[in-house]
């Protein structure tokens, strides 16, 4: 996917930091999206990470194996129940184009929606 707006919300509590990579071809009047986020309600701590693609009802907590995000691309690799509840491959990339300051907050949500997480890396090679 070649997102063409990236919405990001970083909060102090980390209550309501998320981020939306969304685009919209000719003709759809619904946009294509991915969200991330991170639940910090305790019966989620075991799998504190929220991906959405497209709609609600296709989202999961957990299931990603790696997150590595680069200055113009992130890679997300999933395991098969997370893919299929999301309906997608194991394996995406989403590309965006963002300036430095946007950038600057997105590597500070996605530090944060990722934080403690092994399978994740900022500024990685993709």
């Amino acid at each position: 996917m070649k997102a063409d707006k990236v919405d990001v919300t970083v909060s102090d509590d980390n209550y309501m930091t998320g981020v939306m990579f969304s685009s919209r071809s000719a003709g759809e009047s619904i946009p294509k999206y991915w969200l991330f986020g991170r639940s910090e309600e305790p019966e989620e701590v075991d799998k504190p990470i929220y991906i959405e693609k497209d709609d609600q009802a296709w989202s999961t907590y957990g299931g990603v194996e790696e997150c590595i995000l680069g200055r113009d691309k992130i890679r997300l690799r999933l395991d098969e129940s997370a893919a299929s509840e999301v309906r997608t491959e194991r394996e995406v990339v989403i590309e965006f184009s963002v300036d430095d300051t946007k950038y600057a907050l997105l590597r500070q949500a996605f530090d944060s929606i990722f934080r403690g997480y092994p399978g994740y890396g900022g500024e990685g090679e993709i």
